[in-house]
């Protein structure tokens, strides 16, 4: 059942509407002057965004499980309170807790040519051991002919809390073979595939299977995309590490909820505090990881 509260704010909202996506699964819809979205509570997870006119922008899979419990493949997961594997504890979930769970809708304001979410995930008592202390998550998504998103934690308890986490962005592109990107020249990465660590030269172009973090870095990123004849810039706030991921054929054929051709069509460019970047919040203050997008056409 979606809560009446919720199906009567998003009423109440020019340019809102609510669907159900499998069994009590709401999504948000939103469409302006600028743009259309979609946002799943389950997550908070941005399922797409797709500019007036233009090719989407962020990419899901078409075979992505709406599910409780289960994140979705594709567009941007939230992953909080740490990226990837915890560091210490081998039974704590992969990506921490956010993407599995639903959130609440605390807020919509529409303007004709934005809207402005935002999300609260609720915290139990038995989350503050993988957390590590009690805390306040917001997720806020800005919706115009850009996009932004926002996740802030606000630390509620007595203690320094050290928090990591990453916005896990899907970004739809022509032809993964095609693309490059560039705003990483001479930064140094690890390469996660064979734990190995070097220095990038140059642009990335892209010809198997690849996952990166590059730290440190708080460079914007473009993909530059001639098959969809355009760029796609990516910047941050608040992040000195960014992963590069795509996995190339024969993982995507191991992953039930991605078609065996879809890492074609994506790549992630993916916001972290992770590692040497992980971050220190004193007790009453706030850490927000920013990712923002935007695009420009007839790329030469």
């Amino acid at each position: 059942m979606i809560p009446a509260a919720l199906s009567q704010t998003i009423d109440d909202t020019h340019g809102a509407s609510l669907i159900q996506k499998g069994e009590d699964y709401p999504i948000i819809q939103i469409s302006n002057s600028k743009a259309s979205a979609s946002i799943a509570l389950h997550g908070a997870h941005l399922i797409d965004f797709t500019p007036l006119d233009q090719q989407a922008v962020i990419f899901t899979s078409e075979s992505a499980v709406y599910r409780q419990g289960k994140a979705i493949r594709g567009g941007i997961p939230i992953c909080w309170p740490y990226f990837n594997a915890h560091p210490s504890e081998a039974d704590f979930p992969s990506h921490g807790i956010a993407r599995n769970r639903f959130w609440q809708l605390l807020s919509i304001d529409a303007q004709a040519d934005s809207h402005t979410l935002t999300f609260e995930m609720p915290i139990h008592e038995e989350d503050l051991k993988i957390i590590g202390g009690p805390c306040k998550l917001i997720a806020t998504f800005v919706i115009s002919d850009s996009l932004s998103v926002s996740l802030t934690t606000t630390n509620t308890g007595p203690e320094d809390l050290i928090i990591g986490g990453a916005l896990h962005s899907y970004f739809h592109i022509g032809s993964i073979d095609q693309a490059t990107l560039s705003g990483l020249n001479e930064v140094s990465y690890l390469d996660t595939l064979n734990d190995q660590t070097s220095i990038q030269h140059g642009s990335l172009s892209f010809s198997q299977e690849f996952d990166r973090v590059f730290i440190p870095s708080a460079h914007p990123t473009t993909i530059h995309d001639p098959n969809l004849k355009r760029k796609l810039f990516v910047t941050k706030e608040n992040s000195l590490a960014t992963t590069v991921w795509n996995p190339w054929i024969d993982k995507s054929e191991g992953m039930a909820d991605l078609g065996n051709d879809d890492y074609q069509r994506f790549l992630c460019i993916e916001a972290i505090n992770w590692r040497e970047d992980l971050r220190t919040i004193p007790p009453g203050e706030s850490h927000s990881l920013v990712q923002h997008i935007h695009y420009q056409l007839n790329e030469a």
